[in-house]
């Protein structure tokens, strides 16, 4: 169950932009963080190189969240981190939002918490443009 999921990636407007999705069933599996960490790191590493900027916007296309996709978000946070980049992260499960805060993650600099993708690709516009 463990490659249960689908990661697409693409760059878009000046970041790399990832989605991925998964079951449900995915969070009662112990092993799935690391490979979808893996994966999810593998895909921004492979566009991240044909830019620059090296910000990335995570977006989660599921109903659920919980521990294995907090630690693959994590894992994900540390290789944008040791790009210079920001990373995004898009659609959160509302509903395990409180577990992914009590855990920390929005507070680590370079990570940003968001509802859409559309609302991420606003806040790095605004961030890249200089102040008047």
């Amino acid at each position: 169950m463990t490659e249960n999921f689908t990661i697409e990636a693409a760059i878009g407007e000046g970041a790399v932009e990832i989605n991925a999705s998964y079951p449900e069933s995915a969070m009662i599996d112990a092993g799935f963080d690391e490979p979808l960490g893996q994966r999810l790191i593998e895909r921004y590493e492979e566009l991240g190189q044909k830019q620059s900027n090296r910000d990335c916007i995570l977006t989660l296309k599921a109903k659920v969240a919980g521990s294995p996709v907090i630690k693959a978000i994590y894992e994900l946070w540390k290789v944008v981190r040791a790009h210079s980049g920001t990373l995004i992260c898009a659609n959160y499960p509302p509903d395990y939002v409180r577990a992914l805060t009590d855990l920390g993650l929005p507070s680590l600099p370079g990570f940003e918490l968001c509802s859409s993708t559309e609302e991420a690709r606003k806040m790095l516009k605004l961030r890249r443009e200089p102040e008047a």
